[in-house]
């Protein structure tokens, strides 16, 4: 944010001229757009998606291609077919288009002339087309990319192609290159302890963040009902968001730590209310409102969408006067049902994109979390790790980890063997029990006479 601040003050000479901010992913734009606000309140910038970038560029330059109507961004490939007024394009299609257009020098030029200077945030998970795309932008703009190759989870390839680039292109040609590995979320020293461990893959030797194994969720589930509770003033948690990152949101083990969370909380207080918000993925959310709009997707392509069909739900009844308006605009009469499914799956987009605002307890994969930070976070490291080799391990519970800025708790499903002799978690320090066995001793333990 320094380096955008003074590159800005530099480079933007023309009243017309602003920064271009862009990252792959929309939690990382909306990060990046926070900070900017906070960091860079005088610099003029524009905040987007890198595809989002490219299909402005691709609309604005589409006769040069050939393509008379506005491209609409679709799931699958059409050959780019004129259908609905919008010609048919998924997202990588749009990205190679936008490279075309970006190696064009009126194209190139345009570009610079309104964006001199091109910020990437998150550079690390570009790959491919969105690579190629930065890679264009080059020889025009000023490049200011941010990356960490140790926060690359694509696959389980342990290279990053981005920070790749970077560093080839410094031995080649003057960059200016900085090595951050810091974690600048937080000051908790337990938290960057445990983030440098398992970046440098390296045991801990000081205290890091609580780690506790647990054979059963039940037992996971106390640690957390603990935090809730006003045994602990310093520990209870009774402001900030909260976030509970999970390695699968399908594990059948979730619901009953869910469970049991409920039910040992509400068996414990009556004044601590925590309900956990669950965010369908994106496929299943479309799926959703498919159905209350009455569009199944599995119907004939020529069939049309009865509006009057619309179940009784707020969400549901927006999105279809959204299509409704659409078709009205251009005409459509009556309206396709191919066209009601792509409109309402760009919607379903959209809302969870540019949404605003987030429960304040949330349970979130690790992908899901990535970009985004809590104040308090429980990591639940289940048993469904083994598709993962332990560089990627690192790599997962590393981003869990550091998404937290005030303190985190690590909860391990197993016994104390897997725990300690567990590659990734052994680095964070010694595991404790979830319940303590002193506690059972002195259950079991027959009162005296006094």
């Amino acid at each position: 944010m320094e380096q955008a601040a003074a590159s800005g003050s530099q480079v933007l000479e023309k009243p017309h001229q602003r920064a271009l901010a862009m990252a792959v992913m929309h939690g990382a734009r909306r990060h990046l757009r926070s900070a900017l606000d906070k960091f860079c309140p005088n610099l003029p910038v524009e905040v987007s998606t890198i595809h989002s970038f490219a299909l402005m560029v691709v609309n604005r330059w589409r006769r040069s291609l050939d393509l008379a109507a506005s491209v609409a961004v679709c799931e699958t490939s059409c050959g780019l077919i004129e259908k609905y007024s919008r010609t048919q394009a998924t997202f990588d299609e749009v990205i190679t288009l936008a490279c075309k257009l970006l190696e064009s020098p009126t194209v190139s030029t345009a570009v610079a002339e309104t964006y001199p200077l091109v910020i990437v945030d998150e550079f690390q998970d570009c790959e491919g087309g969105t690579l190629k795309l930065v890679q264009t932008l080059r020889g025009s703009c000023e490049l200011l990319l941010a990356a960490d190759d140790f926060q690359f989870l694509q696959g389980n390839g342990v290279t990053c192609p981005a920070v790749e680039w970077i560093r080839g292109l410094g031995e080649r040609e003057p960059t200016a290159y900085e090595d951050l590995t810091k974690c600048r979320r937080t000051d908790n020293r337990g938290i960057l302890r445990a983030a440098r461990a398992l970046r440098d893959n390296v045991t801990a030797t000081e205290r890091t963040v609580p780690v506790y194994w647990a054979p059963k969720p039940e037992m996971a589930a106390w640690r957390i009902v603990e935090r809730f509770l006003p045994w602990d003033a310093d520990k209870q948690i009774r402001s900030g968001t909260c976030a509970l990152i999970v390695l699968s949101p399908d594990d059948v083990l979730l619901d009953k730590l869910l469970l049991s969370f409920e039910r040992q909380l509400a068996k414990r207080s009556t004044k601590s209310k925590v309900s956990w918000s669950r965010q369908l993925s994106e496929d299943k959310q479309q799926e959703q409102i498919l159905e209350l709009l009455g569009v199944s997707g599995r119907g004939p392509v020529a069939a049309t969408w009865d509006p009057s069909q619309v179940a009784n739900h707020s969400q549901a009844t927006a999105v279809a006067r959204q299509i409704i308006r659409f078709s009205k605009l251009r005409g459509i009469d009556p309206l396709p049902q191919e066209l009601a499914e792509q409109l309402a799956r760009v919607s379903v987009h959209n809302i969870r994109a540019f949404g605003r605002g987030s429960p304040r307890f949330q349970v979130l994969t690790i992908h899901g979390a990535k970009n985004r930070e809590f104040d308090h976070v429980f990591v639940f490291w289940g048993y469904k790790n083994a598709g993962w080799s332990v560089e990627q391990q690192r790599r997962l519970l590393y981003n869990a980890v550091t998404r937290a800025r005030r303190d985190c708790t690590v909860l391990v499903l197993g016994d104390r063997k897997r725990a300690e002799q567990d590659p990734v978690i052994s680095l964070l320090g010694r595991a404790q029990p979830a319940i303590d066995p002193a506690w059972k001793n002195k259950e079991r333990k027959p009162a005296g006479n006094g």
